[in-house]
């Protein structure tokens, strides 16, 4: 072969392979651009498919997420009085792959914040990167802590629950734990209104893997509601001081007091004993922290008479003058042979009342008749929730009156085989009193949202069980009731007309009464002719004297009293109008009115407490010279706290108690 065909040859091949690199290349090209093409699809569809998931994918790989205690709204009494509020407070953590002498670690930690030496090291011995060490610390001791600049020792600036009163309508407000976990009360009933919605600290880790915090400040949970309520924080403490100390007197296991608006159902004091301070909830048995007003139900003994009574003078089946005989104390229905305390012969019904026989009310009940007896229960709000929404709200027990044999019959006349809550009694005295007509109690005034939008709740009335006449009627007959020969005489004042009724029953326990076991009670209401406040008063299990009229009667006296002066409604027994709106009588000359500012006298050396806060001793005391009212002082400077309080009733021979303090 010459030269020229091996160049042709050459030629041909360089040329066939020249188009084979070019095929494999477009080939590769269009793969390539291919695979982009899907690969951009697939991307796209993601992103517009699951991003939110991904996103959540990408932030768990870098993100931590911390739950810690947030902000809470503030609750405040009717008159803007704080009851709760949150504070911000450090915890310490501990990222243990980032602590270079574990041993120093634990022993300066445990030292500053006064932990257990040995179980913190054991905490530091993790794979974990984030572990809390105290959390709710003083700054003093987060500086402490800061200052040895310990690495992979920080905090978080968290949230805590305070409650400015302390013990103050502890079973009411509730309490909070960590992580705002709310534990009862206002706090659960209203968690949704009053928490931040920004839950979580985010610990995210830089490209070394090292923990830092990126917290939500407590500045910025401001989006939290605030709850008003309808106690009032004074009367709160009347009530709450009044029962400490009758359930005291009466060597009794615990109580309750209920005070009631009679006019619109608002509570204005709740109370259980013993009470809790929600500050330090977890020193406190789980069982001080329930609100016995309306988780816990009893039977009402004679305070259910009022029911029944109101009901047969509102169908007309009997007048105060009907008469009953009364059997001596003694009759049988069925089986059964039911019993007075004290032998009755014949009786009138306004006899019934006040000297509270339990077969004159029987009778009345069979008079009445099983059906309509029931009705009038249920209109007085009887087997049915309150519906304040309240954890552990009940119901109660009435039952259907079509499973009512007579015997039952007769003794839910007398407050046995029903059972209620102390809210659901003073409710439905409230609408013998007030005229006839059944509120439902409330403890919300109003709701401030997030959004600073105001919601109050209206006066809801749910039904009219007995007329305005019939109401009349059993104000006069509750008032005797109190009266010489009355089973409540003890509840009678010099200050204001009471009327009201005395309840003692067995306690039913594993369905058997239990002799020696009683729950007393008392539910009283002034001024008889213009009802302000309905008062109950429960006292469980007293030891020694035990009838209601004797052990808690007394307690009712004496919170109607200081609340009712608190209020500045008019004495019963004086034309004075006083104190809390600085009302005095109209004929009182200048110098009178000046002299008013002091210790206003209602007669019978009864007076108003003045406010005395910010004077000197002598000014105080000189305020006092004359009234025969004692004093007891500590401390030096100017008056910082008094009792009783300003507006409450003060007597001759009773002990004023001033503490004072340097201004």
């Amino acid at each position: 072969m010459n030269l020229c065909d091996q160049k042709q040859k050459v030629s041909e091949y360089s040329g066939a392979s020249a188009r084979e690199i070019r095929t494999k290349m477009i080939f590769v090209v269009c793969f390539c651009m291919l695979w982009f093409v899907v690969v951009m699809i697939r991307v796209s569809y993601l992103h517009l498919s699951n991003s939110s998931e991904l996103t959540q994918i990408a932030k768990k790989q870098y993100n931590a997420k911390i739950p810690i205690s947030m902000r809470r709204g503030r609750i405040f009494d009717r008159n803007g009085s704080e009851l709760a509020t949150s504070l911000p407070v450090p915890s310490i953590y501990v990222d243990p792959l980032m602590v270079e002498d574990k041993d120093r670690v634990a022993r300066e930690l445990a030292r500053i914040l006064e932990l257990d030496g040995n179980s913190l090291r054991k905490k530091l011995d993790t794979d974990k990167r984030f572990v809390w060490i105290k959390r709710n610390i003083s700054y003093d001791k987060l500086k402490e802590v800061m200052d040895l600049k310990l690495p992979g020792v920080s905090y978080i600036e968290e949230s805590k629950r305070f409650y400015p009163n302390g013990e103050l309508a502890s079973q009411l407000l509730g309490a909070v734990g960590f992580d705002s976990q709310p534990l009862g009360g206002i706090e659960m009933a209203m968690n949704q209104i009053l928490l931040s919605k920004k839950d979580s600290t985010y610990i995210k880790r830089d490209a070394r893997g090292r923990l830092y915090a990126v917290p939500v400040t407590f500045g910025e949970q401001s989006d939290v509601g605030e709850v008003y309520l309808t106690i009032d924080k004074q009367i709160q403490f009347i009530a709450e001081t009044a029962l400490r100390e009758g359930v005291k007197a009466a060597n009794a296991s615990d109580g309750v007091a209920v005070v009631m608006d009679a006019n619109t159902g608002e509570v204005l004091a709740m109370v259980s004993a013993p009470i809790f301070d929600p500050n330090n909830y977890s020193k406190y048995p789980p069982s001080s922290w329930r609100n016995r007003a309306v988780t816990d139900v009893f039977e009402p003994g004679s305070t259910f008479k009022v029911f029944i009574i109101s009901a047969a003078l509102e169908a007309g089946v009997v007048t105060p003058d009907t008469e009953y005989d009364c059997s001596h104390g003694a009759i049988q229905i069925g089986d059964h042979v039911l019993h007075d305390v004290h032998p009755y012969g014949v009786l009138p019904v306004r006899d019934i009342i006040k000297f509270s026989s339990n077969i004159g009310a029987l009778k009345v009940a069979f008079d009445l008749g099983r059906e309509r007896v029931y009705s009038k229960l249920r209109e007085f709000g009887f087997g049915v929730k309150p519906g304040t929404d309240l954890p552990g709200e009940v119901a109660g027990f009435l039952g259907n009156y079509t499973d009512w044999e007579p015997v039952r019959l007769a003794t839910i006349a007398f407050g046995q085989g029903v059972a209620a809550s102390p809210l659901q009694m003073a409710a439905a005295f409230a609408a013998v009193v007030n005229g006839g007509i059944y509120h439902r109690p409330r403890v919300i005034s109003r709701i401030v949202d997030r959004d600073g939008h105001i919601f109050h709740t209206e006066d809801e009335i749910l039904a009219q069980p007995i007329s305005g006449k019939t109401s009349a009627v059993m104000r006069s007959l509750l008032r005797r009731v109190v009266e010489v020969g009355g089973t409540g005489v003890k509840a009678k004042s010099d200050i204001y007309d009471i009327g009201g009724k005395t309840g003692t029953a067995q306690k039913v326990v594993g369905g058997r009464y239990i002799k020696g076991r009683y729950y007393s009670s008392f539910i009283g209401f002034a001024p008889v002719d213009d009802p302000k406040i309905v008062v109950l008063v429960g006292i469980d299990e007293p030891r020694g004297a035990y009838y209601g009229g004797v052990v808690a009667a007394p307690v009712v006296r004496e919170i109607i009293e200081k609340s009712l002066g608190y209020l500045g409604v008019p004495t019963s027994k004086s034309p004075i109008i006083y104190a809390k709106a600085n009302a005095v009588h109209p004929n009182y000359s200048e110098t009178e009115r000046r002299e008013s500012d002091g210790f206003r006298p209602l007669g019978d050396g009864v007076f108003v407490t003045p406010d005395l806060k910010g004077l000197t001793l002598r000014e105080a005391i000189s305020l006092a010279e004359g009234t025969g009212i004692d004093t007891d002082t500590r401390g030096s400077g100017v008056v910082v706290e008094q009792r009783p309080l300003p507006g409450e009733v003060i007597k001759a021979g009773e002990k004023l108690s001033l503490n004072l303090m340097m201004p």
